[in-house]
């Protein structure tokens, strides 16, 4: 099979902030790579319920989770770093955070419409191929130095917030997700 649908495997979610923040990268990590090995299908020995089930997969964490992700970074974890005293060690970091998401938007909409027809028609893989081959790369490129970049420097900051405000900011994700994400 093309894939498993099961969530990948990341970090122990030990209710810390930071965990659930590379739990989503490790997810993050698993589609990216579930799109990437698309282009690489041999059709002759996947079926095509295997290419449209992992298409649509793919199509769906991008356009329901990720989002959810990079509202928990945006709205909830930036505030509170630039509000405390390591607004300087992470200020650069967030801005550039936001840059890269608005890069990575902009190539899941280009992906996004291949994807559909994909996800339709999975015998159209062979046509499809080459134009998914260029903006697969660079989500693969981007993706790669945007996570490195969070888990090196914006990640650590997360863990050194009050108790109380890692409490609260775990309650702010968990509760955006609820309804938000299929079971």
């Amino acid at each position: 099979m093309l894939h498993s649908l099961k969530r990948s495997a990341g970090p122990a979610d030990t209710g810390a902030p930071v965990d659930h923040l590379l739990g989503c990268h490790a997810r993050i990590r698993h589609f990216v790579g579930v799109a990437a090995r698309l282009g690489d299908v041999d059709l002759q020995q996947a079926s095509l319920a295997d290419v449209a089930e992992a298409v649509s997969s793919v199509r769906r964490y991008f356009s329901v989770a990720l989002p959810l992700h990079e509202a928990d970074e945006e709205s909830d974890v930036a505030p509170l770093l630039l509000s405390s005293e390591n607004r300087s060690a992470v200020e650069d970091h967030l801005i550039m955070m936001a840059n890269e998401h608005c890069m990575l938007h902009r190539i899941l909409d280009e992906l996004d419409p291949l994807w559909a027809k994909l996800e339709a028609e999975p015998g159209a893989l062979a046509v499809l191929r080459a134009a998914l081959q260029v903006p697969t790369r660079r989500l693969e490129a981007i993706t790669d130095v945007h996570l490195a970049r969070e888990e090196r420097h914006v990640f650590p900051l997360v863990a050194t917030l009050p108790l109380a405000e890692q409490e609260a900011l775990v309650v702010e994700m968990r509760r955006r997700r609820a309804g938000a994400l299929p079971s």
